[in-house]
Order: structure tokens, then C-alpha cells, then sequence
């Protein structure tokens, strides 16, 4: 009578299955990882973009002064600056549309419990500012003491993934997780081919 022994174990090859099974799904767990944090820091950093703007727009109402929302490039971020009380300057100038406008230099910028300059992630970069549907070089737009604003779109990318805020003309301010389109600002060629 022979016995044969019971061999429970694994073979090498159902150990390398094994072994490859637990990479693939670590790596698409990964990159999965990264890319949901990648959209939470655009999602993030366009969420305060979209709040700083609203902030401006109902400081402007209240304090009866022409608010700014602008990009300091040089440094990576957002900051709201107001205008000095009309007495408070000799240097400002009408513009256009009649609102009078501060030079740069006289803004004073805005800290408060509300708004504070924000940096943007390091990964982001202002891919556009358009004012009233121009490429402002300036990078601002203003809201006005009636509630009013400059039309603008500003979005937010990091080459992949982009994120817009609009403002429009009546003040109301959206946000959107997408490419900006200049038709959002209410403002736009009625000559121009689709």
C-alpha cells in the first residue's frame, strides 16, 4: 500500500497571478489617488476664487466704493483691493462706462475676516482673464457700488483639468468645472460664425 501525501500549497505561477493581480489594482488605486486629489485642489482653490468674487461684489453694495478682485501673477494668488473714498485721493479717473476707477497704486488692499489674498495651489496657473471678453493685462475686474460689475471670465488649469468663474454684468457670480466660454459672460459678437 502506498500513501500519497496530500501537497497543499501554491504554485510559483498562481503566486506571480497573485502577486500581479495586487499591483495592478495598487497602481490604478494610485493614480486614481492622485487624480481626485489634483481635481480637489482645483475644485478647492476655484471655490475661493468664486467666494472672493461674491465677497467683493457685496462689499462694493455695503461700503458704497468700487471693490476690485485681481491676480497678483508675480506671487500666485487673488486679492481684493478696494478703492480710497473720494476724498481720500485726487488721482482717480472716469472710465468709460462713467464709474470712476483708482490708479493701482492707490488701492488699499482688503483682510478681514471675510477675505484674505489666497495662493493658488502650485500645480495651477491663470490660463485666462478676460474682461468684458478682452485679455486684460492688468488682470482685475471691478464691482461697482450699484451691484454692478465688468463682465470677466477667469480660469483656473493645470493643462488638464480646468475650472472658470464668470462674472457677469449684473453682478451674479458662477462657477463652473470646464473650459470658459466668453458667450458666459453675457457678452459677445452676434457677427461672429459659429
Amino acid at each position: 500500500m502506498r500513501r500519497e501525501k496530500n501537497h497543499r500549497g501554491f504554485t510559483i505561477i498562481e503566486l506571480v497571478a497573485v502577486a500581479a493581480l495586487i499591483a495592478l489594482i495598487a497602481s490604478v488605486s494610485l493614480l486614481r489617488f492622485v487624480r481626485m486629489e489634483n481635481q480637489s485642489a482645483i475644485g478647492n482653490d476655484i471655490r475661493q476664487l468664486y467666494l472672493a468674487a461674491r465677497y467683493a461684489r457685496i462689499a462694493a453694495i455695503e461700503q458704497q466704493r468700487v471693490f476690485y478682485l485681481l491676480a497678483d501673477v508675480a506671487r500666485h494668488r487673488f486679492l481684493i483691493v478696494q478703492e480710497p473714498a473720494s476724498d481720500e485721493t485726487q488721482t482717480a479717473d472716469t472710465g468709460l462706462d462713467g464709474m470712476q476707477s483708482a490708479q493701482a497704486s492707490d488701492s488699499v488692499e482688503v483682510k478681514n475676516e471675510y477675505a484674505r489674498p489666497y495662493t493658488l495651489a502650485p500645480s495651477l496657473m491663470i490660463e485666462q482673464f478676460l474682461v468684458d471678453g478682452v485679455e486684460n493685462a492688468e488682470m482685475r475686474t471691478a464691482f461697482y457700488p450699484d451691484g454692478q460689475a465688468q463682465a470677466a471670465v477667469i480660469q483656473l488649469g493645470d493643462g488638464i483639468r480646468h475650472a472658470s468663474v464668470i462674472i457677469m454684468p449684473s453682478g451674479r457670480v458662477k462657477m463652473s468645472m470646464d473650459i470658459a466660454d466668453a458667450r458666459q459672460t453675457g457678452r459677445f459678437d452676434l457677427d461672429a460664425k459659429e
